[in-house]
């Protein structure tokens, strides 16, 4: 497994408790299927990290997030891309 960061972009944070709900939910339904998922809930740090075999996998995992439900974008990248461009 490849440790993936999910970057958030403007639009898609939670702003009512119903919406901060939902992202708790989804972040509970990936840790359930098995997937270590690090990082704030609701992401107040602007990303996540999260464990999937490849980028296509961890963007299938966002058909559900509630920021892309919300109107907000998602970046998937691998995490070494980060510490690269630190």
């Amino acid at each position: 497994m490849n440790e993936i960061v999910l970057i958030f972009g403007p639009g898609g944070g939670p702003r009512t408790a119903p919406a901060a709900e939902r992202w708790t939910d989804w972040i509970d339904a990936l840790r359930a299927q098995g997937i270590t998922v690090r990082g704030a809930a609701p992401p107040s740090a602007g990303y996540i990290a999260l464990h999937a075999p490849d980028l296509a996998a961890a963007a299938a995992l966002l058909r559900r997030c509630p920021v892309i439900e919300q109107g907000g974008s998602v970046k998937v990248r691998p995490s070494w891309l980060l510490g690269a461009l630190a």
